[in-house]
């Protein structure tokens, strides 16, 4: 039987992360963490889309477009006042990023990102990476001595919010 080790947490630490999370500079935090990714997604489809073009594939023109969203997506973000706003133009971008990867990957048009149960190859390969990327964040940030119950934007949908908010980065 495998032992249980205790796990002592730093008060002033955990104080401290609970503060930071519920504050303005959390809120901007989460901002950032989230227009990052989306300007890092919009990047690479502009990438893929220049390189199609020099192919001469149809498919630029459907990439730029999806680059041009995630762009507004992004811009959406600098107005933001709630998490729950930031979740939602997150949520929103993923859908238009997933839609250009499904292309770019020669899926059927109607291939959607799924987690968990995917049947499908492009997704099992997603999900095995992110649960590898996840325990590996998982374990860092324990070793760390954080809290990962105390995120900063992915506080209420998870047992582990700080694993996926270390994800996003």
């Amino acid at each position: 039987m495998k032992k249980v080790r205790a796990v002592y947490h730093d008060p002033d630490l955990v104080r401290a992360q609970t503060v930071f999370g519920d504050s303005v500079l959390g809120l901007e935090t989460a901002k950032l963490i989230i227009q990052t990714k989306v300007r890092n997604c919009r990047l690479e489809l502009f990438g893929y889309a220049r390189s199609r073009r020099r192919a001469g594939s149809d498919q630029s023109k459907f990439l730029e477009t999806i680059g041009g969203e995630l762009w507004r997506w992004e811009q959406l973000l600098n107005g933001v006042v709630s998490k729950e706003r930031v979740f939602q133009l997150e949520a929103l971008a993923a859908k238009d990023y997933w839609e250009a990867v499904g292309l770019i990957c020669c899926q059927k048009e109607d291939w959607r990102r799924i987690y968990p149960h995917a049947t499908d190859i492009l997704n099992i390969l997603l999900n095995t990476g992110y649960l590898t990327l996840a325990r590996k964040c998982r374990k860092t940030l324990l070793e760390s001595g954080l809290l990962i119950e105390l995120g900063i934007l992915h506080g209420k949908n998870s047992r582990s919010p700080l694993v996926y908010d270390v994800m996003e980065i």
